[in-house]
């Protein structure tokens, strides 16, 4: 069985338990830190700015973390990312439980964290193609996505467990932990070492060979545009409007956990189905969750009941974790492995890069329009940009390439 295959693996079993250990801590970590702020400063402005302090470095390095896990192999950015960011958070967990952290010394130490995030996410999507054969690439990708949604619905919960049992600063030493026992299972790899150094020059080179990998496949930088907009009209809708609708109209904070709580099983459940249903054309069926998304949308426009909303979000996390599954899978197999990660980090900056905007501009537009109205237009963007994309003949046609490659061919 593929599956059995793939868990016989020792690569993938060292690369699983390492990032299952880090997923698992990153779901502590906006609990944790939340609170920790807050309860120095009681500010919303400086919760905002500590956690600003952990996006922006994300945004700035992440075309420089994807080019030096290339040079490099991707394995070794990942364990160096870890490294730091296991004293970033280590320090912030001292800083909190011995009672001398100001807030400024959180935004440094979060500055640092996402410094080496940005060299962490592009390399973790490379480095799957380094210890798994072709024909296992989506059951790996499955097995990640799977426990990044159990992560995401249990971590919270440990998370406010332990800030109201211990203190934040407990929960985010857990989390500095969790860094380390994934670089120890990292190291473990068995991914040989590269001759190559790091120049400056090189990186500038590099960097524009992966912008030329990244535009020169019209079905990819598409793609990413669709993303993009993706995070637009879904996303900035359902994060800032769904809460407003949810207190003005379905009874509250207690609706609204119901229908997050929903997204987060069918997370689960996307996972799952990663496993078990590979189409012969991902991308295509990856474009086409996008009529999945919209009636969530719909639903908190008109107001429906909250069991019909709870379930449109179901549907919207099992096909939201599915399409992640899908496209990493698309991308391993169509992207050069010397490149992939260089690649990746294009992909991480362009489908997010206008997120923040959404995010601002949704609220005064619905103060403007209405919320339910502005609901409708974004559902209306959403349909019009998936109709698009699936129109595009490279997206309807592109199949996964038939090859017998494995992981230890392409280490060589």
């Amino acid at each position: 069985m593929p599956v059995k295959r793939l868990w016989s693996n020792a690569g993938f079993r060292q690369l699983y338990i390492g990032r299952a250990a880090s997923m698992a801590g990153d779901m502590i970590v906006p609990v944790a830190l939340a609170f920790g702020v807050l309860r120095l400063s009681d500010s919303p402005a400086a919760l905002g700015i500590v956690l600003a302090a952990g996006v922006v470095p994300r945004v700035l390095f992440i075309l420089v973390g994807g080019a030096v896990a290339d040079r490099l192999r991707p394995h070794r950015a990942m364990i160096w990312s870890d490294i730091v960011r296991a004293a970033s958070q280590g320090a912030v967990a001292l800083l909190l439980i011995t009672d001398i952290a100001e807030v400024w010394h959180l935004v440094v130490l979060e500055a640092v964290y996402g410094t080496a995030a940005a060299f962490f996410n592009p390399a973790s999507t490379a480095v799957v193609r380094f210890v798994v054969r072709d024909e296992d690439l989506q059951d790996a990708n499955a097995a990640m996505g799977l426990t990044r949604s159990i992560a995401g619905v249990a971590g919270p919960a440990i998370a406010g467990v332990l800030v109201a049992a211990a203190g934040p600063g407990v929960a985010l030493g857990l989390d500095a932990l969790t860094f380390v026992v994934s670089a120890l299972f990292l190291m473990r790899l068995p991914i040989p070492r590269t001759e190559q150094r790091l120049k400056l020059q090189d990186i500038r080179k590099d960097i524009a060979e992966g912008w030329r990998e990244f535009t020169g496949r019209t079905w990819l930088w598409m793609t990413v545009a669709y993303f993009s907009l993706f995070h637009i009209f879904y996303l900035s809708g359902n994060h800032v409007l769904g809460p407003v609708i949810a207190e003005r109209h379905l009874g509250g904070p207690k609706a609204w956990g119901f229908i997050l709580a929903m997204a987060g099983v069918g997370g689960v459940l996307g996972g799952v189905l990663g496993f078990r249903l590979q189409p012969k054309r991902r991308l295509l069926a990856l474009v086409g969750c996008g009529f999945v998304w919209l009636p969530e949308l719909i639903l908190l426009a008109v107001v429906g009941p909250v069991w019909a909303i709870g379930l449109a979000s179901l549907a919207g996390g099992v096909t939201m974790t599915y399409a992640n599954v899908l496209w990493e899978t698309v991308l391993q197999h169509h992207v050069p492995p010397e490149s992939l990660a260089r690649v990746s980090a294009y992909d991480w900056l362009g489908s997010q890069l206008f997120y923040p905007l959404g995010l601002a501009l949704v609220g005064p537009v619905a103060e403007v329009f209405g919320t339910r109205s502005t609901l409708m237009m974004l559902a209306t963007g959403l349909l019009i940009s998936t109709l698009v994309i699936i129109s595009v003949p490279q997206i309807r046609r592109l199949r996964e390439k038939a090859t017998t490659k494995t992981a230890v061919q392409l280490r060589g």
